[in-house]
């Protein structure tokens, strides 16, 4: 008799015993895998921060911290978003934000849009809120299609927008078309207008998400708006020279404008040499002031000699006096301009 009580009492308390090593388990197995949690944390932070590290790695640490979605992994994505000297790193880390869902993550998003100067960032702010969930988003995707001033970032909007699946989606997406140009064929008659091609694709396969199709005969492309779009927008110097040599060779009006601010306002010099003889194939009066200024002013002498032969090309007593007073500045040298100077006269 007092053997079986002692094997019950054995047994309660080893069944005692369990229950409390159960209870206790988590306490014990927590520390180490929350110490593990916090160096995961800390060695991402430092490989988003190290500017020395390979993009690729900085970029797969922004995921990493997206992943685990805590204050401090939220606050140090923001703080790469805001400031750090890599804009590729700062696009990423806006786009992981919007990964997270949280709210100070798309808040941050949200305002960085209207204020951020840079378009690659704000193309991945736009990218982010797209993948947040959060409600806001269809409001500030719209006025951004609507509104922003840079045309690859309205091409993000109008893509994102037809991703979100909101119908709501259906009429700013064809007001964009109108806006970009497109030439919409609808039982009501047709609107004529030029296009930006980019922005246009983007909200036609938007479109095509709620089944609402614009066909290739219902479009019409103005090269020359989309070429102005490029001088303008494009961040490779090459593409703008490019473009603006195109320019010049299109015959048009309408590029006089944009090229005269290229050739004063474009840091890169084959830009501004090409905007130069693009000003003179077109012939147009107005670019004499500006190929004078820029005769006398640009930085550099390739610039400042593109500028005279331009001034050639075009003659006229006003471009004569700009270049003999070049040459006497010793802005230009006359052995670089003997065919222009032989053309007007100059001895």
């Amino acid at each position: 008799m007092i053997k079986k009580i002692r094997i019950t009492v054995i047994c309660y308390l080893g069944f005692l015993l369990i229950c409390f090593l159960l209870e206790m388990a988590p306490l014990y197995f927590s520390v180490p895998v929350a110490v593990a949690a916090d160096k995961t944390l800390e060695h991402n932070i430092k490989i988003l921060r190290d500017k020395n590290v390979d993009l690729h790695k900085r970029l797969e640490a922004a995921q990493n911290l997206g992943k685990m979605k805590s204050p401090r992994a939220i606050r140090a994505l923001i703080k790469a978003a805001q400031k750090d000297s890599n804009n590729a790193v700062r696009s990423g880390a806006a786009e992981t934000l919007g990964r997270t869902g949280q709210t100070a993550a798309v808040d941050f998003l949200i305002a960085g849009l209207k204020k951020e100067k840079l378009w690659i960032v704000r193309g991945g702010m736009v990218r982010g809120l797209t993948l947040s969930g959060d409600p806001r988003v269809f409001a500030t995707l719209v006025r951004t299609l609507e509104s922003d001033t840079n045309i690859f970032v309205r091409k993000e909007a109008a893509r994102s927008l037809g991703k979100l699946g909101d119908r709501r989606a259906i009429e700013p997406l064809i007001m964009a078309l109108r806006d970009e140009g497109v030439v919409i064929h609808a039982k009501h008659g047709e609107d004529n207008m030029t296009v930006t091609r980019d922005v246009v694709q983007a909200a036609v396969v938007a479109l095509r998400e709620f089944d609402v199709t614009v066909s290739k005969d219902s479009l019409a492309f103005d090269w020359i708006a989309w070429d102005i779009h490029r001088l303008k927008e494009h961040q490779d110097e090459d593409e703008r020279a490019i473009t603006a040599w195109r320019l010049g060779m299109s015959k048009s009006s309408k590029a006089v404008a944009p090229l005269i601010t290229a050739l004063l306002n474009d840091p890169h010099v084959d830009v501004r040499r090409n905007a130069a003889k693009s000003l003179s194939n077109l012939g147009d009066r107005r670019a004499v002031g500006p190929l004078i200024k820029a005769m006398e002013s640009d930085k550099k002498y390739w610039g400042r000699i593109s500028a005279a032969r331009a001034l050639g090309i075009l003659g006229g007593k006003r471009a004569v006096r700009a270049i003999q007073k070049a040459i006497q500045d010793k802005k230009i040298s006359p052995k670089a301009l003997k065919d222009t100077l032989e053309k007007l006269g100059i001895q």
